[in-house]
This record gives structure tokens, C-alpha cells and sequence, in this order.
């Protein structure tokens, strides 16, 4: 056996989870080559993985678009179903196959898209609970947990039946431990516990030198009417109770001059990146995909 064919056989990347590509495992320097080979014009890897379970042949097909080696090396997949059972039997009974590169993180979200669907969904054996791609949370949700731990998970209409009659152990609806919970976002526990916690920092001029103070962000505004400035040449806000948050459309990062401020604050944003404590979704590709979209008008 060559040298090359050993060390595509032997060694796993540093989470142990073991990275196959056509049907070999990767030690991370066969890895590290096959990065180099895959990235596209951008500089990214745009790929299409299946995670397979090794206790029960069950899969997750998943999709990761990253310029980071790091990233790339460790990451497993974000599904919760998934995440839930790595946990209790181990990374050492998962692997991963790499199965598709592509050019733009476009091209996988439409094989995601194509793979995992509807009927996928109702009918495989896998760890997937919603349909590919960035649109899944325009789906209608189903709740279910399992009796052993109470952790609740939410899944797509389409995957509920084939869950329930897979795992005994699963049940419909909420557990009792999760309802018991619940205060802590429909109370708004956390939403004051996360704005109490965060602060940014404003400084103003005082007899030609500069005071600086860490304030609470949602007292921006009764600082900047006392004369203070916010530090940082840009801020970045949001609208507050929002459902879907898209980078240009909802949340921005503007620039940091108080009348500049004092504008969107009049059209219902507040500062701060998008909350992700109170369960809405960010859609981070929303911005890139409306930028290749001007792109293209502009050189038509």
C-alpha cells in the first residue's frame, strides 16, 4: 500500500468524527488537500455531506459554505435531531461523506433543496427534519419530544409521522419540563436578562478631553439627547419582534453620527444585532443572494 493510500485510511479530524470522500476516510492532511483542490473562485468550499449513523445506517444530508479550513475540518451539522443522538451514543458511531462540491453556496442550497424533500422527509431513514435549503422556515412546524429526557424538538409537517413511528420514545407535542420552561421566553426573562447585559460604548468631548462610559444599549438614546456620542464609527440595529431577519432589509449596520441615529431610531429600529434569544431566524444569505442579484442587473 503507498504512503498516499495510508493516510487517506487512518486518522480522523480533531471532533473524531471520521470525514469520507468517495467511500475513503480522510486523515487532516488528505483533508487539507482535498480543501485546496475544492475551493471555488470565491475561495470557499461549497459542499453537500451525508452524515451516517453506524448503529442503524440512519443519514443527515446537510450543506456547509465556509472559507475556513478550521470550520470545514470540524464541522458536523446542526440539526438537533442529530446533535441529540451524536450525544448519547457517541461522534465515534457517526461519519461524514463528503458527496458534492459546488461553485456557489447557490448550487448547494438548490441540491439541499433537491435531496432533502417532502417525500424524503416521509419516508427515509434519517436525522433530517425539515426540507433543504434557507427557505424551511416558511414551513408549517410540528412539536415532539422525547418521555426519556423531555427535550423538545420542532420539526417540519412533513417529518412528524415518520418520527413518531421511528423512535417509541417520541411523543407529540411539548414535555412538561419544556411548558414549565417556557417563562423564560414568554415572560421575557431572557429579553431583559439580554438587554440588561448589553452595553456600548459613547464617549463626549469635556473641557477638550474625552470622557468614555460603557452604557446600557437601550438607553442609547437618553445618552446621545445628554450629548454623548457613540464610539464606534458604525452601528449596527435592528427591528425589534420580527419573525425572519434579513441583513439590508431589517437589520443594518449604519453609520454611527448621532442625527444619523436618531433617523432610523424613527423608523422603529433599535441598536443591536438581530435576537437570536427570542427565536426568530437570521437569514444571513438573504444579503449576498440580493448582491449577486445587482450583479447581475448591472452587467446586463
Amino acid at each position: 500500500m503507498s504512503n498516499t493510500s495510508k493516510e487517506l485510511l487512518f486518522g480522523t479530524t480533531s471532533n473524531n468524527i471520521t470525514k469520507c470522500y468517495k467511500g475513503m476516510a480522510l486523515c487532516p492532511m488528505a483533508l487539507r488537500r482535498l480543501y485546496d483542490a475544492k475551493a471555488a473562485e470565491d475561495g470557499k468550499i461549497h459542499c453537500i455531506y451525508k452524515i451516517v449513523d453506524r448503529t442503524n445506517n440512519f443519514e443527515y444530508y446537510g450543506k456547509i459554505n465556509t472559507h475556513s479550513f478550521t470550520k470545514f475540518k470540524k464541522y458536523v451539522g446542526s440539526g438537533s435531531l442529530l446533535r441529540f443522538f451524536i450525544k448519547e451514543k457517541g461522534i465515534h458511531n457517526f461519519e461524514q461523506h463528503l458527496v458534492e462540491f459546488f461553485e456557489t453556496s447557490c448550487e448547494t442550497e438548490i441540491r439541499e433543496r433537491e435531496i432533502v424533500d417532502a417525500d424524503y422527509l416521509k419516508s427515509a431513514d434519517t436525522y433530517n427534519m425539515a426540507i433543504g435549503g434557507n427557505n424551511h422556515f416558511k414551513e408549517p412546524k410540528k412539536s415532539f419530544h422525547d418521555k426519556a429526557t423531555g427535550r423538545t424538538f420542532v420539526c417540519s409537517s412533513h417529518a412528524i409521522d415518520r418520527i413518531l413511528s421511528t423512535w417509541e420514545r417520541m411523543d407529540i407535542g411539548q414535555s412538561d419540563e419544556f411548558t414549565n420552561n417556557s417563562h423564560w421566553i414568554k415572560s421575557g426573562t431572557m429579553k431583559k436578562i439580554a438587554s440588561k447585559n448589553k452595553v456600548i460604548k459613547l464617549n463626549r468631548l469635556v473641557d477638550e478631553q474625552y470622557e468614555e462610559i460603557s452604557a446600557p444599549t437601550h438607553q442609547l438614546l437618553q445618552y446621545l439627547n445628554l450629548g454623548w456620542e457613540v464610539k464606534s464609527p458604525k452601528l449596527w440595529i435592528h427591528k425589534p419582534e420580527q419573525q425572519v431577519y434579513r441583513r439590508g432589509e431589517n437589520w443594518r449596520q449604519i453609520s454611527s453620527k448621532t442625527k444619523n441615529i436618531m433617523k432610523f431610531v424613527m423608523q422603529g429600529y433599535v441598536p443591536g444585532r438581530p435576537p437570536r434569544y427570542e427565536g426568530a431566524v437570521v437569514d444571513k444569505n438573504f444579503y449576498h443572494r440580493k448582491q449577486k442579484a445587482l450583479n447581475k442587473l448591472a452587467k446586463a
